[in-house]
């Protein structure tokens, strides 16, 4: 079976389920932003939405006032699109949790926009519990 098949389909398969989410959020570098283990205090922030930069003044035309307007525009750029990135790559990994959840379980995801709340529902309605994990044992 390849991991792609793999389908939330009950708590037996929730640790293989969850080790692929997993090695697809590191490899996007997100992980850290979704990972239901952790509280939101102890999670990784999401890249602030960077903000465009003001042109100069219309009358303040002096090199320094251009080179340094353009230095700051050019590090919005670098941001803006480690911040789409960042925001593509939180959908996408949304879209493919809902797509390998069992459709049984369908309703725990209704309402829920984000990954990292998407999961931490799932981990909480479906996840097999300490106890259970120590009896499968």
């Amino acid at each position: 079976m390849t991991t792609e098949n793999v389908i939330l389909s009950s708590p037996t398969v929730w640790e293989s389920w969850i080790q692929i989410i997993q090695a697809k959020a590191e490899r996007k570098g997100i992980w850290g932003i979704i990972d239901p283990s952790k509280t939101d205090a102890h999670a990784d922030e999401m890249l602030p939405e960077p903000t465009r930069p003001a042109p100069p003044e219309a009358n303040d035309k002096t090199f320094a006032a251009q080179m340094t307007w353009k230095m700051t525009y050019d590090e919005y750029k670098d941001n803006k699109v480690l911040f789409d990135k960042q925001k593509e790559s939180l959908q996408d990994l949304r879209i493919f949790i809902l797509q390998t959840v069992d459709a049984k379980y369908t309703t725990y995801t209704y309402g829920i926009s984000s990954a990292r709340d998407l999961l931490a529902k799932l981990k909480k309605s479906i996840a097999p519990s300490d106890e259970a994990r120590r009896n499968e044992i």
